[in-house]
């Protein structure tokens, strides 16, 4: 929904970027971004014929994994895929006023070397080129964040209920055993 500011900058920046490095990009501007918005981010697509325009995709971490870089904000779905994707990731978190909460997640994420950060007020067309070029020798810090939790959250409610029915087994007494031999 607030997104165009965001997509304004890359479509400026995508010009910079075929030029200087022949990298093509694609822009997923979401279901959410207003009409208007929509309108006039395809017609200055038309005039980027390396830009290639989609309003939505159903599986955004493959296709993210088919990409060199992400630059992105920083929702919480799309900060999943990112990690999930495993992609090289710049993210410029929308922070208007109270809202913080794409900020509080880009600084978390950003300290554990999983991404970059630029705030939305230090972005311009240049910081974008030089952020790209610096994202393509980014490499996220897979170690840092452990996205296995279903699996891992399982062994635990397993090991704490074996556990649990370990202390809880009736105690036999000792007998007497016989031998004969």
């Amino acid at each position: 929904m607030v997104g165009a500011p965001l997509f304004k900058v890359a479509v400026a920046a995508q010009r910079l970027l075929w030029d200087k490095l022949a990298l093509p990009m694609t822009i997923i501007a979401g279901p959410f971004l207003p009409e208007a918005d929509w309108q006039e981010l395809q017609q200055q697509a038309d005039a980027c014929p390396e830009l290639i325009l989609i309003r939505h995709v159903p599986n955004m971490a493959e296709l993210l994994a088919s990409h060199f870089v992400s630059v992105s904000q920083c929702g919480y779905n799309t900060v999943m895929d990112l990690l999930k994707s495993g992609i090289s990731a710049l993210v410029v978190p929308f922070a208007h006023g109270q809202e913080v909460e794409q900020s509080n997640r880009a600084d978390r994420l950003s300290k554990l070397g999983l991404l970059r950060q630029v705030a939305a007020n230090d972005l311009d067309v240049d910081r974008f080129v030089a952020e790209v070029e610096q994202l393509l020798m980014f490499t996220p810090n897979a170690a840092a964040l452990d996205l296995d939790g279903a699996v891992k959250s399982a062994q635990i409610i397993h090991d704490l209920v074996a556990r649990k029915t370990e202390l809880t087994q009736p105690v036999m007494p000792k007998q007497v055993g016989i031998c004969y031999g």
